[in-house]
């Protein structure tokens, strides 16, 4: 049985980044109260209101890992996404001491998605960017339409790939190993160490 201090001790960060760009950077015309034509920013809608962080790390435990992912929500005035998760969920069979095959299956899930509208003078709804952009595809349309279409209601996962990977390792031949000789039909790993993850050295080779 699994404890958390084994899997803490298991999982390597692999990287770590912040994110404080806006979901839309624009401008708008407006008309004010003498009917003149004024342009103004409409950026601030769509700054976040904290950085949107993403992590992504390893935990590798015997002939099992996970490569994960994780996105911090983004929080903004007109628009608002919770928390993406992605996975790579892999198992290697151990076929020799210097083969192996791993099986391995990656999916993503992105989460829920918020918008608000602004108002015109009438108290019409429209959105904030995409109603006031002319050469957007969504500009005569009405906002209800805008976020069927654009954003997501609910959480959507999907299940992006299934592989299987031949493994291969090589400590004293690899730097001169070369890169046309690879099994057909498979893709090849070559491995400068007897652990063949990501972040030690691997690189694949595919035919």
């Amino acid at each position: 049985m699994l404890d958390w201090l084994t899997i803490v001790a298991s999982t390597t960060l692999l990287g770590a980044s912040a994110n404080v760009s806006p979901a839309h950077n624009f401008s708008y015309q407006y008309h004010d109260g003498y009917s003149s034509t004024k342009t103004t920013s409409g950026t601030h809608f769509y700054t976040p209101k904290y950085p949107e962080i993403t992590l992504q790390g390893l935990t590798h435990i015997r002939n099992t890992g996970l490569i994960w992912g994780v996105t911090s929500p983004f929080v903004s005035e007109k628009y608002a996404r919770g928390w993406n998760l992605s996975a790579t969920l892999y198992h290697d069979f151990v076929l020799d001491n210097v083969s192996r095959i791993r099986l391995s299956a990656s999916l993503t899930s992105y989460a829920a998605e918020r918008s608000n509208p602004c108002l015109d003078s009438v108290g019409r709804r429209f959105h904030c960017y995409h109603g006031t952009q002319p050469s957007s595809p969504y500009f005569t349309h009405a906002y209800h339409r805008v976020e069927n279409e654009i954003y997501r209601d609910d959480r959507y996962s999907e299940l992006n790939s299934v592989a299987i990977t031949w493994i291969a390792i090589f400590e004293a031949f690899l730097a001169v190993m070369p890169s046309d000789i690879v099994p057909f039909g498979l893709n090849a790993v070559y491995c400068a160490d007897d652990t063949c993850t990501a972040g030690h050295n691997a690189r694949t080779i595919e035919n």
